[in-house]
């Protein structure tokens, strides 16, 4: 390295590396060193230390690792992606040079090190069956929060003990479930569900009927997600990201219920009605379930939304309209309230998308044509089943577990 490129920083870091160094090497022996250097180094694939290592790599102790393992393993802290797993050839080839090293160092035998060379090594396990983890998307999803609050290190070494929020038994239901709509909506079975599914997934029940020409329609559905909210307190009780987290050809790690952008489809009409009421319409307000050109006013270009039924049903209360989820006066009422303001209620309610600005949206948005998160949909929802109430502000601080979100308290 050239003096000038150096510059002051560097010099004071190898200084201070070298007073620490001076200072571990006094304070402590070399055997004591090696230990915290075997079981704090990372490995790769979330093992940090030799122990965690050898039974991610090879599903065994560190006392149990042959000459050829323990070898492949003492290569990996230098460049962790060079593992066995995600780099067999260049794990291999580094194996042989610490087989080399420790030749030279005579530590082995030529005839140790040739064994252990041409030694073949037992295949690691799959992600899957090293990684069995229950509800892996909230599981991951925790993981970031306690990142968030406590930063990386702390939460890989620091010995947390974690509480969630999660009910074992309800995610076990909301997996079930999921798994067996995505199979209904792809034709691999009928709308009847297995009695031997049904006993084991009671939650299958709740599941509405498949009109009659859907049932064995493949409509290429391949993913589902699911969340379950405590609507008293705000906590997780359970969240599907995808029916499968190992599928890699559904993109099954990605969490949809998180990360996800969904339209929402009529499931986004309460935002619009809510908004209505706030302005001073009522239950009883009477809106007009009528053919409509809602396009012409506005830029000339028509629109004029249909029902699910193919009908209109002439003059509704505003009850009735919602109720039967009616599209045409959930289109007049968003033109009555404005685009803007029924997205001002979708983000009060904690919907965290939908910031491409009332013109990029138009009136169907109250059909669903914007985008939108599963995860805050479920938190908007249960305003309404907590008696109006935002979720998030019961739960005392230090009571609130990891699962939990706090929002700021919002009345309708």
């Amino acid at each position: 390295v050239v003096g000038e490129d150096v510059g002051f920083d560097d010099y004071q870091r190898k200084a201070e590396e070298l007073l620490l160094a001076q200072r571990v090497s006094r304070e402590y022996t070399k055997e004591q060193i090696l230990e915290w250097y075997l079981n704090t180094n990372f490995y790769g694939n979330l093992a940090y230390g030799i122990e965690a290592a050898a039974r991610v790599y090879y599903d065994k102790t560190a006392a149990e690792l042959t000459l050829a393992e323990a070898a492949m393993l003492a290569a990996i802290p230098q460049s962790p992606a060079l593992n066995p797993i995600d780099n067999p050839e260049e794990a291999q080839f580094r194996q042989q040079l610490v087989l080399d090293a420790m030749l030279r160092e005579g530590y082995i035998t030529a005839e140790a090190a040739v064994a252990a060379k041409y030694t073949p090594l037992e295949a690691v396990a799959t992600l899957e069956e090293r990684f069995d983890i229950i509800a892996p998307h909230f599981a991951l999803y925790v993981r970031k929060e306690l990142e968030d609050r406590f930063g990386p290190e702390m939460v890989l070494r620091g010995g947390l003990t974690v509480y969630t929020s999660l009910d074992l038994s309800l995610q076990r239901q909301a997996e079930c479930v999921a798994r067996a709509q995505v199979s209904r909506l792809s034709g691999v079975i009928g709308d009847g569900l297995p009695a031997d599914e049904l006993a084991d997934c009671p939650a299958l029940n709740y599941l509405a009927p498949l009109r009659s020409a859907d049932i064995g329609v493949d409509h290429d559905v391949n993913n589902a997600a699911v969340v379950a909210l405590d609507p008293t307190t705000g906590e997780i009780r359970a969240m599907v990201g995808s029916i499968d987290y190992w599928n890699e050809t559904i993109d099954g790690s990605f969490n949809v219920a998180v990360d996800g952008l969904r339209q929402p489809g009529s499931s986004f009409k309460p935002f619009t009605y809510l908004t209505g009421l706030s302005q001073g319409f009522t239950p009883a307000t009477m809106l007009l379930d009528v053919e409509t050109d809602f396009g012409t006013p506005y830029n000339g270009i028509a629109y004029v939304p249909q029902n699910y039924d193919r009908a209109f049903h002439g003059p509704l209360r505003l009850r009735e309209a919602l109720q039967n989820s009616y599209n045409v006066p959930a289109v007049e009422m968003m033109s009555l309230v404005g685009v803007d303001n029924v997205i001002r209620t979708a983000h009060s309610l904690g919907v965290t998308s939908l910031d491409a600005g009332p013109n990029q949206y138009g009136l169907s948005l109250t059909l669903g044509g914007g985008e939108v998160k599963l995860l805050d949909m479920a938190y908007a929802f249960s305003v309404m089943d907590n008696m109006g109430v935002m979720i998030g502000q019961p739960v005392p601080e230090e009571e609130q577990r990891l699962g939990f979100r706090q929002l700021e308290p919002v009345s309708i």
